[in-house]
C-alpha cells in the first residue's frame, strides 16, 4: 500500500510552510498557492520521515529528522540548502520535535533505544543540547517501554521563566 501524506503546516507572515512528512519533503507556499521554496530531505536517507520545521529568526530552517536519517536534528540555510548545524541520532530512533531556544540551544524530543536493537528498550526523552552538541539536560520517560509506538513525548516547548496558566479560556 502506499505511503499516505501526513501533513504539518506552519506560517510565516508571507507564506506557508507545509511538511510532506511522508513524501519526505517540505514545501513553502506563497499566498497564491505558488511553491516559491522545497526541500527533499531524502537526500539524508531514504526513510527519514521529517517533522516539525520551524523557521528560525535567522531565516534558517530547523526539522526533526528520523529513521535512516544519520541526524536528529537538522539546521539549514534555506537560500543554499547546506547544513549549518546538526545534532547527530546515536542511540536516537525517531525525534518528533524541536526548538531552538532564546539561549541558541536546541530542545529535543525523541525516543532512545538505548543502544539496543530490541524495541521493548526504547525509551521516550526530551533533552536540550547546546549548538556544540552537548546536554545541557535529559529527562527519560522510563517506566515502560515505548516498544514500537512513536514513544510518549511528541511535543514540547521550553516555558519562559515566571510562567503560570491561565485561569480562562483563550
Amino acid at each position: 500500500m502506499p505511503r499516505q501524506p501526513i501533513i504539518n503546516v506552519s506560517h510565516t507572515d508571507d507564506s506557508i510552510f507545509v511538511n510532506l512528512r511522508n513524501q519526505f519533503e517540505t514545501l513553502e507556499v506563497d499566498a497564491d498557492g505558488n511553491i516559491v521554496w522545497e526541500m527533499d530531505w531524502s537526500v539524508y536517507g531514504s526513510n527519514v520521515d521529517p517533522h516539525e520545521p520551524d523557521i528560525l529568526p535567522n531565516g534558517n530552517l530547523l526539522i526533526c529528522l528520523q529513521n535512516d536519517s544519520a541526524y536528529a536534528a537538522v539546521e539549514i540555510d534555506r537560500d543554499t540548502k547546506e547544513e549549518v548545524w546538526t545534532y547527530p541520532k546515536g542511540t536516537l530512533r525517531t525525534a518528533r520535535d524541536c526548538d531552538r531556544l532564546p539561549n541558541g540551544n536546541t530542545l529535543i524530543v525523541a525516543v532512545d533505544t538505548g543502544g539496543t536493537s530490541a524495541m521493548t528498550d526504547d525509551y521516550s526523552v526530551m533533552l536540550e543540547v547546546t549548538e556544540a552538541g552537548e546536554t545541557v539536560w535529559r529527562m527519560t520517560a522510563n517506566t515502560k517501554a515505548t516498544g514500537q509506538s512513536p514513544g510518549y513525548f511528541y511535543k514540547a516547548e521550553r516555558l519562559t521563566a515566571g510562567w503560570t496558566p491561565s485561569t480562562t479560556a483563550d
